[in-house]
């Protein structure tokens, strides 16, 4: 049994002046290959390379709730399109002077968290009953510093 997705996602590519936008779709099935789900197209698509993935959007699958995303360009994060910066812009270097932190090779991050509820019964430890559920989002990013320091940036919905 799988879960009910309360959020689709949007991925936004662009190189040079051109931009793709793939969405996941109420299916969420890969267009590209038989049995996989549709976030499978954005790590091993044939069609545009994980670097040019720039932005990650999650909109609510029914109503006008909050979307959110992360830019994958600079490492902001915006919530219905209002953007904040969730880390420092400067670090101490091994002097203890404060420099201008500068973040590169932004990898994205993003799971779908699902709780499963399930009734065992007790004389055949078979399972009887199994409900899954979503139970939030995790979007954000992975980057090095210019002194090649891992740095993750993450917003739980």
């Amino acid at each position: 049994m799988e879960a009910q997705n309360t959020h689709y996602f949007k991925a936004i590519y662009v190189e040079g002046d051109q931009e793709f936008t793939y969405d996941q779709g109420e299916d969420d099935r890969s267009a590209f290959v038989e049995g996989k789900n549709a976030f499978y197209d954005i790590f091993y698509n044939p069609w545009k390379p994980l670097e040019f993935l720039k932005r990650f959007e999650i909109h609510p699958a029914v109503g006008d709730g909050a979307w959110y995303a992360v830019d994958l360009t600079d490492g902001h994060f915006e919530i219905n399109g209002v953007p904040f910066f969730q880390h420092n812009t400067v670090k101490p270097d091994k002097n203890g002077n404060q420099v201008g932190l500068i973040l590169r090779d932004f990898r994205l991050i993003y799971a779908r968290i699902v709780n499963a509820h399930a009734t065992v019964c007790n004389d055949s430890r078979e399972m009887t009953d199994c409900q899954m559920e979503v139970a939030g989002y995790i979007i954000g990013f992975q980057a090095n510093d210019q002194d090649g320091e891992n740095h993750k940036h993450i917003l739980r919905l």
